[in-house]
């Protein structure tokens, strides 16, 4: 796969990806070596925040759109299970009224209650106006001193920090994590590990640690502050749901292409469903959906997902954690 001539540009529209099949092992060709804490900034083109795909709108032909779907039915299983902590009430009214306008009375209560809590994680549109915030892209681990994840005999990148503190409250009873300390997410930067379709890869490491000093910057980028927003989230047209509520799938394409404006899908997403066609390693759900910023010189890699069975993720177990990405 050659890589792009050059950098990533802002797009109005989210890329089609290529989607990875079961059994390959697809490496992205990476355009620059593994960065360390301690090698200059190479700003990479800066991504627009890219609208949520909406699918065109169909007429009542029964043909079913082709399409990656990723409705399996460890995927249903999985979305019933995180579901249960979902609010309908914090659903936009223009979602729910829609929902309960469009669907049969039982298939739209049954669509509502798949709704998950999710986090929204964006860029402050002014750096200086941001005083506390819910962690960076990259920077300095800020906890106390531990062993640094290694990929191959290479350090992992350590790509995002949270601030369970500042992120808790937004969620509540739904937070599933320690209300303190620091959740980090590491990956292999340079996507060595083998890729095996719907069970992801294992170049990829999620801790949980106190604050603190002292812990070392082995790999990482510099420091992006993320702002953070409470967000309820359903499952798109893509993910199999019209099976399950037993509803034409056209109808379901049509009623997620009204839903979208008011179910816009963030830079990067905590929690919640897949905002792109990543399939989903078997039994998990999404954990952190990273795109691309400055620094994260990824080539033709569109977006990274952390994935994590839906008991690991109300245990706090992060050893079961798998990652999958996209091509453009």
């Amino acid at each position: 796969m050659s890589p792009p001539t050059e950098g990533r540009h802002a797009s109005s529209e989210r890329p089609t990806p290529s989607r990875h099949t079961a059994g390959d092992h697809q490496t992205p060709e990476h355009p620059t070596p593994h960065r360390h804490a301690s090698a200059d900034h190479a700003a990479s083109h800066r991504h627009a925040s890219p609208d949520h795909p909406t699918a065109a709108r169909h007429d009542g032909s029964a043909d079913r759109p082709t399409t990656t779907r990723h409705g399996s039915a460890d995927q249903v299983s999985a979305r019933r299970h995180v579901s249960e902590a979902g609010s309908v009430a914090s659903l936009p009214a223009e979602v729910r009224a829609l929902v309960r306008t469009r669907l049969p009375v039982e298939a739209a209560t049954a669509y509502l209650e798949m709704s998950r809590p999710s986090i929204a994680l964006e860029r402050p549109a002014r750096r200086a106006a941001v005083r506390a915030t819910a962690g960076t892209i990259g920077g300095d681990p800020g906890t106390v001193p531990f062993d640094w994840p290694y990929y191959r005999s290479q350090p992992m990148l350590l790509l995002a920090r949270l601030d369970c503190s500042h992120l808790a409250p937004l969620l509540g009873r739904h937070w599933p994590f320690p209300d303190h300390g620091w959740l980090l997410f590491f990956h292999d930067d340079g996507f060595t590990a083998p890729y095996f379709g719907d069970h992801g890869d294992d170049g990829c490491h999620v801790m949980h640690l106190p604050a603190g000093t002292g812990a070392p910057a082995l790999a990482t980028l510099p420091p992006l502050p993320l702002t953070a927003t409470p967000l309820a989230a359903l499952p798109d047209w893509q993910s199999g749901v019209d099976e399950e509520l037993d509803i034409p799938p056209t109808d379901m394409i049509n009623l997620w292409e009204d839903l979208s404006p008011y179910l816009t899908a963030p830079r990067h997403r905590l929690f919640g469903y897949p905002d792109t066609q990543a399939t989903p390693p078997t039994g998990h759900v999404p954990l952190l959906q990273v795109s691309p910023e400055a620094g994260t010189q990824w080539g033709t890699v569109s977006g990274v997902t952390f994935w994590i069975p839906p008991t690991a993720l109300s245990s706090s177990d992060f050893s079961t954690v798998r990652r999958s990405y996209e091509l453009t």
